[in-house]
C-alpha cells in the first residue's frame, strides 16, 4: 500500500503558493481530465455549502490532489461507480456514528487518525481546518471549516482508491 508522504504534501503546498489564476484554471483542466468523477463529486457540493466553505473545499481539494499526484503520478482514474460506492459507504458510516452516544463519538474521533488510510493527509487536513477555526473561522456565522471535513475525507478515500484500489475506509 502506498502512502502520501509529508514531502509530497509539502511540495503540493509549495506548488499552490506559486499559482496565479491561469495556472489554477489549468490545474482544474488537468483534474477534470484525470479524475472527472471526483471533480463532479466536489463540484456537486456547491449548493450544500456556503461560499466560504466551498472556497476552502476547492483549495484543500487542490492541495490533496496534488499531494497524491506528487506521490504517485500514475494514479488511476476513479470511476463514477467507485465514487458512488465511496459516498454510500461514507454516508452509512456517518449514519452509524449519529446513532451512537457522545462517549462513543469521542472515542471514534480520537481513533480517526489511526484508522485513516492516508494518516498524513488526514493530519494535514485536520490541522489546516483547526488553524482556520482558531483564526476565527469564517465571516459568515453559518459557516464552519468543520462542515468541509466529511467531503474532504471522501475525497481522500477516492484518491486513495486511485492509488491503492477501492478497499478503503472513511473515518
Amino acid at each position: 500500500m502506498k502512502f502520501v508522504s509529508k514531502e509530497s504534501i509539502h511540495r503540493a503546498l509549495e506548488i499552490m503558493e506559486g499559482l496565479d489564476e491561469s495556472k489554477i484554471d489549468a490545474f482544474f483542466d488537468q483534474f477534470s481530465r484525470q479524475q472527472p468523477s471526483i471533480l463532479d463529486f466536489i463540484m456537486g457540493n456547491r449548493e450544500e455549502m456556503t461560499g466560504e466553505e466551498f472556497d476552502v473545499l476547492l483549495e484543500l481539494t487542490f492541495v490533496t490532489y496534488m499531494a497524491f499526484y506528487e506521490e504517485d503520478p500514475e494514479i488511476k482514474e476513479v470511476t463514477a461507480e467507485e465514487v458512488e460506492k465511496i459516498i454510500a459507504d461514507a454516508l452509512k458510516h456517518i449514519d452509524e456514528m449519529d446513532e451512537n452516544d457522545d462517549e462513543v463519538m469521542e472515542e471514534a474521533a480520537g481513533n480517526a487518525m489511526e484508522m485513516a488510510k492516508q494518516p498524513l493527509v488526514f493530519q494535514f487536513l485536520i490541522e489546516d481546518l483547526m488553524a482556520r477555526e482558531e483564526e476565527g473561522g469564517f465571516e459568515d456565522e453559518d459557516s464552519s471549516p468543520a462542515f468541509v471535513l466529511p467531503t474532504l475525507q471522501m475525497l481522500m478515500s477516492m484518491l486513495d482508491a486511485g492509488m491503492n484500489g477501492i478497499g478503503m475506509r472513511v473515518v
